[in-house]
């Protein structure tokens, strides 16, 4: 926590910083469905201007133990565009205590007025260990690949690290830091160093 506060301050003063702020609650439904709701906020720069907010509905459903199908849907305003996404994907998870691995993976199509969409498969893995009652240190690995590349050639990738904080009443916060890459066909691909923090209601 230390470090990722400290190494924080010496990214506020970057081109290339983001911050991610999001709160996040989730519902039981009928037939076994969870929803999962999340309000999103992001800034960039080093004044820290408005780059993009989000609103995200998660509908996930168990197959069988440790094997689910989700469906997320996003609505996101920019400061000149307005974007729909939809996704379908799947999510595994493997428990070997104090380890929990999971594995996601998706397909990705995104609406913008005007444009064709965008459509994309994201790959995702994540290592969580239980430090402690309180505390789930974590680190993931994420990779995007177009959807009409010929050879799937890897477009983006994501690394993050940080760590969850369970909080009375079945609330919790996580912290951490990412890095990410896109568009690694250019010559000098966009980079980022991104810190956010979520807070969980339940």
């Amino acid at each position: 926590l230390l470090f990722l506060l400290l190494f924080s301050k010496s990214l506020f003063s970057a081109d290339d910083f983001e911050s991610r702020s999001t709160i996040s609650y989730g519902f039981k439904l009928p037939y076994s469905i969870k929803l999962d709701c999340e309000q999103s906020l992001r800034l960039s720069g080093k004044e820290q201007s408005f780059k993009q907010t989000f609103t995200e509905l998660t509908f996930s459903y168990k197959i069988i133990n440790n094997i689910s199908v989700i469906i997320p849907i996003r609505y996101a305003i920019f400061d000149d565009k307005v974007k729909n996404r939809i996704s379908l994907g799947g999510l595994y998870k493997i428990v070997m205590k104090p380890f929990k691995v999971k594995f996601k993976t998706r397909f990705q199509r995104t609406h913008e007025k005007d444009k064709e969409p965008d459509e994309l498969y994201r790959n995702k893995i994540y290592t969580h260990y239980k430090l402690s009652k309180k505390l789930e240190p974590f680190f993931s690995y994420e990779i995007f690949h177009p959807a009409n590349s010929n050879n799937h050639s890897l477009n983006e990738y994501r690394f993050s690290l940080g760590t969850d904080f369970d909080l009375p009443r079945k609330r919790s916060l996580k912290l951490y830091y990412q890095f990410k890459a896109e568009d690694l066909n250019k010559k000098s691909p966009d980079e980022a160093h991104i810190m956010g923090l979520t807070f969980s209601l339940n």
